[in-house]
């Protein structure tokens, strides 16, 4: 899979698919780790998306506001 070859624009579109559940079984901490790493590279739309998830409260409890900070720089 392109995504876990650290492709991130895969990596934040694997992140949305899990968001929606699309083709995927939903999971809100699944679409927050693929879209951090994705966010990491400095991908853009990934840290936007990121930025929603944290927003939305979408997987957060289970990885820690502390996260988003250090991409976030």
């Amino acid at each position: 899979m392109i995504a876990r070859q650290n492709y991130a624009p895969a990596q934040n579109g694997l992140g949305i698919l899990y968001q929606y559940g699309l083709g995927v079984l939903r999971n809100h901490t699944s679409a927050l780790e693929w879209s951090f790493k994705a966010a990491e590279q400095g991908n853009a739309m990934a840290q936007n998306h990121l930025g929603r998830l944290y927003k939305q409260g979408q997987g957060v409890a289970q990885v820690g506001i502390s996260r988003i900070c250090s991409c976030a720089k």
